[in-house]
């Protein structure tokens, strides 16, 4: 039996849309114990299990991807400015600081983000820009990189 996709009355189509995946079932689960019989009986010798086909196992080679064992990989990996942070050598600095002219709200977020993510520091950033900041704190030595993201807490309140 067909997929019933193409009967246009609702009624009907679901009755035999009903029937036709009943069937479908009956017929996999009809499948799935002859293979489990065929392995009782055949034993070491039977087929091996059936792999299921996805997107990684069937993708195509290609020279761009990255092979996590090679040498040369290992070796610009420890040469990385964050190799230390990765390794937890030295504990990452979260510099936290606002927008010019914030909410009085917003110093409270800023508490709670302090109190949940550890290593975190507030600096007040006034009327300056915020690569300004940045950099500021890199030569002061208070980060080890220029590496930042930026979130903005938006409360308008």
């Amino acid at each position: 039996m067909k997929n019933p996709g193409h009967i246009k009355n609702k009624v009907k189509r679901s009755e035999v849309y009903a029937k036709y995946k009943g069937q479908k079932k009956k017929l996999k689960k009809e499948l799935r114990k002859l293979r489990e019989k065929e392995v009782e009986e055949l034993g070491e010798a039977a087929p091996p299990k059936q792999i299921p086909r996805t997107i990684e196992n069937t993708r195509k080679h290609d020279e761009t991807f990255v092979d996590p064992e090679d040498d040369e990989i290992a070796g610009d990996e420890k040469d990385d400015e964050f190799s230390k942070i990765f390794s937890n050598e030295v504990k990452p600095k979260i510099m936290l600081t606002t927008r010019p002219k914030c909410s009085k709200k917003l110093y409270e977020v800023i508490q709670d983000f302090m109190m949940l993510i550890p290593n975190t520091f507030y600096y007040p950033r006034g009327m300056s820009y915020f690569s300004i900041s940045v950099s500021y704190m890199y030569i002061m030595g208070a980060f080890s990189t220029r590496l930042c993201y930026c979130i903005w807490p938006c409360m308008y309140v």
